[in-house]
C-alpha cells in the first residue's frame, strides 16, 4: 500500500518524514511517495516550471536523505497547480493511495492563531482519504508508544478502530481506546457533593459497558493488548490526559465533515487534536463521506 508524503521544502515538513520513516521501518509493505506542489501564481509566470520542478525535486530529495529516509521516501513527484491540498487529493486517488501524510505549522506546545497551516487545514476538512498530520519538531525518540484510537461510540469512529488496531497489530504496539466520559460540572452548582460523585461514577460505569459493547459490536475484544481509557471530560481536555499518559507513536479519530455553517459553531476533534497534539493524528474519513 502506499501514502504520500506531502513536502513544503521547509522545517514543517521534518516530522512528517520522520514520521514516514518510523512508518517504513514498522510496515515494511508500505511503500511512500514524497510530493510537491508548487502552486501556480502570477509571481511565477516568468520561470520554468519545468526547471522549477527539477530544482525541487533535488532539494526535496535531500531533505529526506539528510533525514535517513532515502529508503522510505524512494520517490518524488513534483508537479504545478491552481491548489496545493487539492492536487495531493488527486495524486492521491491518482496512485490508489492508502492516504496522506502532512506536517503542520506550529510546533508542539505552541498555540499560534494558526497551528495547522493552509493546506494541512483545507485537508483536515475535505479529505476523502485517511489523513496523518504531524508535529514538525517530532522526533523518532518520540515514537514507540502504543496506537490511541478516540472514540465516541459512534459508527463515524468504527473504521478508525479498525485502522489502529491494523497499526498496533502490524506494529506489534499495544492499542489504547480512549472514550471520554462526560458529566455536566454545572451540576456541582445544585447537588450535593457526595451526590454529584455517585453521578461520576455511576457516568463512568455506564461508560465502561458502552465501550466494551461497541468493541464487540465491532469484532474487537479487549485483550492484554488492547486497553480501555476512561478520562473525564470535556472531550479535548480528556484526550489530552490520556497522550500526556501514554505518550502514544500515533492517536487515530474518526471523521464526520462538517457543512460550511456548521464549522462556524463546532471544531471537529479531529481538528483539535491535529492543531494541537503533541503527536501524530490520524484523521480517519466515515464511510459515508468517502463513498459522497
Amino acid at each position: 500500500m502506499r501514502w504520500i508524503v506531502g513536502l513544503d521544502l521547509t522545517e514543517r515538513s521534518a516530522g512528517a518524514i520522520t514520521f514516514a520513516r518510523w512508518f517504513h521501518q514498522h510496515l515494511t509493505d508500505e511503500h511512500f511517495l514524497g510530493a510537491h506542489i508548487i502552486e501556480a501564481s502570477a509571481r511565477l509566470q516568468a520561470y520554468d516550471i519545468g526547471e522549477m520542478s527539477g530544482r525541487a525535486a533535488l532539494v526535496a530529495r535531500k531533505m529526506i536523505a539528510d533525514a535517513g529516509a532515502a529508503a522510505a521516501i524512494p520517490e518524488v513527484e513534483v508537479r504545478a497547480a491552481e491548489g496545493a491540498a487539492r492536487a495531493l487529493e488527486e495524486l492521491s486517488h491518482e496512485r490508489s493511495s492508502v492516504g496522506i501524510i502532512v506536517g503542520r505549522k506550529a510546533p508542539r506546545g505552541e498555540r499560534p492563531l494558526v497551528a495547522l497551516g493552509r493546506i494541512a487545514r483545507r485537508l483536515v476538512r475535505r479529505a476523502p482519504t485517511s489523513l496523518i498530520v504531524v508535529p514538525p519538531d517530532l522526533s523518532a525518540s518520540d515514537l514507540g508508544g502504543p496506537i490511541v484510537v478516540a472514540t465516541d461510540l459512534t459508527e463515524s469512529a468504527a473504521r478508525a478502530l479498525h485502522f489502529a488496531r491494523g497499526i498496533a497489530r502490524e506494529t506489534g504496539l499495544p492499542l489504547v481506546v480512549a472514550h471520554v466520559v462526560e458529566v455536566v460540572d454545572a451540576l456541582q452548582l445544585y447537588v450535593p457533593t457526595l451526590d454529584f460523585s455517585s453521578t461520576r461514577i455511576e457516568a463512568r460505569a455506564r461508560s465502561e459497558a458502552a465501550v466494551d459493547a461497541w468493541l464487540r459490536d465491532h469484532y474487537v475484544a479487549p485483550g492484554p493488548e488492547i486497553t480501555v481509557a476512561l478520562p473525564d471530560g470535556p472531550v479535548f481536555s480528556g484526550l489530552s490526559d490520556v497522550i500526556e499518559e501514554h505518550r502514544p507513536s500515533l492517536v487515530v479519530c474518526g471523521s464526520r465533515r462538517l457543512s460550511a455553517t456548521e464549522r462556524l459553531f463546532l471544531s471537529s476533534v479531529g481538528t483539535e487534536l491535529a492543531s494541537r497534539a503533541p503527536t501524530a493524528v490520524a484523521i480517519i474519513p466515515f464511510e459515508s463521506d468517502v463513498a459522497a
